[in-house]
């Protein structure tokens, strides 16, 4: 029998790292692909389960046949089965809103001129190249400096390491300046990468004539400046006469820019890079409760009470706010002071607040009584929320 003869089926495949590979084979050649990529992201104190998705491709001669298509549709089957409340991807434009996802999240860029005068290295403090067995502490001082923010993913600091520091390992492509200071403490690092990895066309440079740094993260302000001044003058070695940082205007390498002069660019895109979807409300609610009830519990002119029931195209919730915090329960209780009928992507861009809550709630095909958006935009406010590049793998 040929493979035109044969009928396409999905198998799943399991990957490295609880990944989960969806193939869709014509007898034993793959001719389309992707893969289910586990991941934890940070949504203020909460930590909540997210599925990425990666590696979506299709076999030239099988394109146009509908075969992505039927491999992403199994793809978001398999997640909402899952424990995930959320998934991620980066995508390309037109597409990816056929299964639910819409863009979600900004690309932010730090711009900086390198021949600003900057903070010198003090004595005893050394910069050196990173060396595999840094990843320990390069990735405590990144779940540091992501904590209590919206976006990010956490990394494991011991094996198995999260996809992102294995980029490191690409030498041609990659490289990492780690700072110890006199106690031969790494309390900072700088990661820049060739413009030649894919993940840097999704950030909103201006030219090619700077280095591109993918992360700088310090432990401390003093650590902050002092590793600016050292990717100063890394670009300028390299005969390069600026810095682009993939950094939210937040944090201390943000704000030893400040005092340096730099520029911030945010750049949102309509249906396309970094993009999400809800694969289960309940889930999503309940993964965010620690954040939910700081909030509400912390916002001025509290209520004493309020249930608010949300409906969507995945599933009802009911959120109970009271004097003790948030409670999440799944389907629609009685006698609720709110409603709130809203589709599974928008309340996912609520979930992360990366656009202010009125944007989305004011065009809801539904209008909200003055109460429910206000309670809405209380639990749901406006956050920055950011995503760090090498985690777009």
């Amino acid at each position: 029998m040929t493979l035109e003869m044969e009928s396409p089926r999905i198998v799943f495949a399991d990957g490295d790292r609880n990944s989960v590979q969806v193939r869709l084979q014509i007898g034993n050649l793959v001719v389309s692909k992707a893969t289910i990529i586990p991941r934890l992201m940070r949504i203020g104190r909460s930590v909540v389960r997210v599925d990425g998705i990666g590696g979506v491709e299709t076999h030239e001669q099988y394109r146009h046949k509908g075969y992505a298509r039927r491999v992403l549709t199994e793809a978001v089957n398999k997640m909402k089965s899952g424990d995930a409340a959320l998934s991620i991807l980066w995508g390309i434009p037109n597409f990816y809103h056929r299964f639910g996802f819409v863009s979600a999240i900004p690309a932010h860029i730090m711009s900086l001129d390198a021949s600003v005068e900057h903070e010198t290295i003090p004595d005893g403090w050394i910069v050196r190249p990173f060396r595999w067995e840094d990843v320990d502490s390069l990735a405590r001082l990144h779940n540091e400096f992501i904590r209590n923010s919206v976006g990010p993913q956490l990394r494991g600091d011991s094996p198995p390491y999260s996809p992102a520091w294995n980029q490191l390992r690409e030498e041609a492509r990659h490289e990492c300046k780690v700072l110890i200071d006199e106690s031969s403490t790494i309390v900072a690092y700088a990661w820049a990468c060739s413009s030649d990895v894919w993940w840097t066309d999704f950030l909103p440079r201006q030219d090619k004539n700077s280095l591109m740094l993918a992360e700088v993260v310090a432990a401390d302000e003093l650590a902050a400046d002092v590793i600016l001044g050292v990717c100063v003058d890394w670009a300028k070695s390299k005969g390069l006469s600026r810095i682009d940082v993939a950094t939210p205007p937040t944090g201390n390498v943000a704000a030893a820019g400040m005092l340096l002069g730099a520029r911030f660019t945010i750049q949102y895109h309509r249906c396309q890079e970094i993009m999400i979807r809800c694969l289960d409300p309940y889930r999503l609610l309940t993964q965010m409760e620690p954040e939910l009830e700081y909030r509400w519990l912390h916002c001025k002119d509290q209520l004493d009470k309020f249930s608010l029931g949300i409906f969507t195209d995945e599933g009802n919730v009911t959120v109970f706010l009271d004097r003790d915090g948030a409670h999440i329960f799944e389907g629609i209780h009685d006698e609720l002071d709110g409603r709130v009928f809203i589709a599974q992507h928008e309340l996912a861009r609520l979930s992360l607040g990366a656009y202010p809550p009125s944007a989305i709630l004011s065009r809801l095909d539904r209008k909200l009584e003055d109460k429910t958006a206000e309670v809405l935009e209380r639990i749901f406010p406006f956050t920055g929320a950011f995503v760090c590049p090498p985690d777009s793998l």
